[in-house]
């Protein structure tokens, strides 16, 4: 009796570590196949090319495509040999225990592999599958490398937006040595109308390092940089004559790249883009952050350490990924924008505002009180927490959870009219019309 428990025991707890290793392994194909599905929509960008370019930028995405493809399969294959030896294990246990042969289920179960289909294809014996794997190999690799050269050659315009990849450059070097000496903060101040905008502080000189990408020789017209030593601001203009842009139509986007050196004091940043572009930052060390943009992604990584007095950000048509770990004050003002935001800490404030179709996912926060406005928006706030909550939501889908029943709110009022809402972890006063 001790045996056959024994063994039912010892398949039960290999199949609960089975079934969990194929969850999470079904679970990580799953997320990698939705983010990477874009490489099939990329297709689309041909209708913006002809003739050798078409085709050799065809080529050039069907590289990707191809490792997507090679990618997913073995994820599948990774999933099935669990679940092949998941059940194996169960018929086996039935055989010992009740001693009845399970040859036919056992036989199936080692049937249930995507490497079917390369039998199928003929393709049954050791030498032939590592052929067949070198040249899918050599296929995947050899059509990203060979249209990557000639596309670059031929600086094809469909190629260069596709990477973002200008065909001219100019960079300067202002010494902020003075100011550095004396600790003097300065401000930012980035103006654009068409533009992408990379703001750091990493370098360990006293020199900054502005770069211009760009590819008309009108935008290297109309760029302007002037440091003001009295007031202590850098400023920058960047094709604010351009009031719109159409992606593999007009030439690729012109970029301002700005390296601060990491011992200059950040006051105030300001950065406005009128038309379309992105703007990224990263390992800056700021007071107040204000940006207002359109059309393009923001992407934002606080410095560990420290605390942020103030950030705005105003999105119109746009993704936002921004990882705060501490702040005072957060305000989001979102426009058919799609957002994942994470910032631990808020001292005082977070208030955001989302319409047109705007989807928010806000994940890890505590702050002293936030506030929401929600018109025709998608929302997920999940383990937000603050004392006062006040909350209006209007023709929107609102989802609110919380894990921690015991967190002391003080007034929380979750107003809703139309739309769907889901609350959990909160106090039951939700009021819906």
């Amino acid at each position: 009796m001790k045996k056959p428990f024994g063994a039912i025991l010892g398949a039960l707890l290999a199949e609960i570590l089975l079934v969990t290793l194929i969850l999470l392994g079904g679970l990580f194909a799953a997320s990698y196949f939705e983010a990477n599905l874009v490489v099939w929509q990329n297709y689309g960008i041909l209708k913006y090319a002809s003739g050798a370019d078409a085709f050799w930028m065809g080529m050039y995405l069907t590289s990707d495509a191809l490792l997507f493809v090679i990618l997913v399969f073995l994820f599948a294959e990774v999933v099935l040999f669990l679940v092949r030896t998941a059940a194996k294990i169960v018929f086996k246990t039935v055989e010992k225990t009740m001693n009845a042969p399970q040859d036919k289920a056992l036989a199936f179960v080692k049937k249930i592999s995507l490497l079917s289909l390369f039998r199928l294809m003929k393709i049954n014996t050791v030498k032939k599958g590592i052929i067949a794997y070198v040249a899918v190999i050599a296929v995947m690799l050899l059509s990203g490398w060979i249209p990557k050269a000639i596309l670059e050659n031929r600086e094809a315009l469909v190629f260069r937006t596709f990477e973002t990849k200008n065909l001219h450059s100019k960079v300067d070097a202002p010494d902020f040595a003075a100011a550095i000496e004396a600790g003097t903060p300065y401000d930012v101040v980035i103006e654009a109308g068409v533009a992408n905008v990379h703001l750091y502080q990493v370098s360990s000189t006293t020199e900054a390092k502005l770069y211009l990408l760009y590819d008309e020789e009108r935008i290297l017209a109309d760029y302007v940089w002037e440091i003001d030593d009295v007031a202590h601001i850098l400023t920058i203009h960047v094709n604010e004559s351009q009031s719109e842009y159409t992606p593999y139509v007009d030439m690729v986007l012109p970029s301002v790249e700005i390296y601060l050196p990491d011992q200059l004091k950040i006051a105030d940043v300001t950065i406005d883009i009128d038309a379309h572009g992105s703007v990224t930052i990263d390992y800056l060390s700021f007071e107040n952050l204000d940006i207002a943009f359109k059309k393009g992604d923001l992407n934002i990584r606080q410095v560990k350490d420290h605390v942020a007095k103030s950030v705005t950000i105003e999105a119109t048509d746009a993704m936002l990924t921004i990882q705060f770990d501490r702040v005072e004050t957060l305000e989001l003002n979102l426009i058919g924008t799609r957002a994942n935001i994470r910032a631990r800490a808020i001292d005082h404030l977070l208030k955001v505002q989302a319409t047109s179709g705007s989807d928010v996912f806000m994940y890890q926060i505590s702050a002293e009180s936030l506030e929401g406005t929600f018109a025709d928006a998608t929302v997920q706030f999940r383990e937000i927490y603050a004392p006062t909550i006040d909350i209006e939501a209007t023709g929107s889908s609102l989802v609110y959870v919380n894990g921690l029943s015991s967190y002391p709110y003080l007034n929380v009022s979750i107003r809703t009219n139309g739309g769907e809402t889901s609350l959990r972890g909160l106090p039951d006063d939700a009021q819906s019309d």
